[in-house]
């Protein structure tokens, strides 16, 4: 047989071969790189749920360097907001938690840091109208404990120092004040000793002393059942808008 047609028959084989085989491998031969029972890997978008749970009894810094225990905010209303400057939607929101701060002194504000400088953190406190302190977080222990991993994120912490909301994302002036009348609201009455009662939004508003009210008093007597148990008074001027 002449050598050529010997190297043709050859290739005809191999060729052949070759693809019989590739035919016959079974799906049970193809590499897995993740089986459907691998858990979803978290994304840097995710946060933990700690409503419910209680606030870590963490320590912070203030911006000089000195220890803040978390432990010594318990026994009032408490938000605590986490922000930092490169953060367009905490750019938005910091000016409506600067107003409800100036406006309801009976809730403690406080900010937290999640990565700038002090210096540059104060900087940006200042310009957004922030009065209410700017705490940091240098070991990380504290955001890490809480599960946090987006900004901005907000918690609503009852005086107990039960987390009773957490809020992923900006928060309008309008969606501040309407969480501010759910969580706080009846805390603030019964802090003051008075009988209270809320019949509609407007009262609501006039307690945690509204900008859409020309003037209050506070407590606000529209919220208060009785006259009697209206007590000692003083005038809470709020600007009309």
């Amino acid at each position: 047989m002449p050598r050529t047609a010997i190297i043709v028959i050859a290739l005809c084989v191999s060729i052949g071969g070759g693809w019989y085989l590739s035919n016959q491998t079974s799906d049970s031969d193809t590499l897995t790189l993740v089986s459907a029972s691998d858990p979803e890997y978290p994304t840097l978008n995710t946060n933990d749920l700690v409503e419910g749970t209680s606030l870590p009894d963490s320590t912070l810094t203030d911006a000089s360097g000195l220890p803040v225990h978390l432990r010594t905010l318990v026994g009032k209303p408490l938000v605590l907001n986490f922000w930092y400057s490169t953060c367009e939607p905490c750019r938005r929101e910091l000016p409506a938690f600067a107003a409800a701060h100036e406006q309801q002194p009976e809730i403690q504000f406080v900010g937290v840091n999640m990565n700038d400088s002090v210096e540059v953190a104060l900087a940006f406190a200042e310009k957004y109208g922030v009065t209410f302190p700017t705490l940091f977080d240098p070991s990380g222990e504290f955001i890490s404990q809480l599960g946090i991993a987006t900004a901005p994120t907000t918690l609503f912490v009852d005086a107990t120092g039960n987390i009773v909301d957490q809020v992923s994302g900006e928060i309008s002036a309008e969606k501040l004040q309407q969480l501010l009348t759910q969580w706080f609201a009846a805390r603030i009455l019964r802090s003051l000793h008075l009988k209270a009662t809320l019949p509609t939004a407007s009262c609501s508003a006039c307690l945690l002393l509204s900008t859409h009210v020309d003037s209050c008093c506070y407590p606000p007597i529209c919220c208060i059942s009785s006259a009697s148990t209206v007590g000692n008074v003083h005038p809470y001027n709020v600007h009309s808008r």
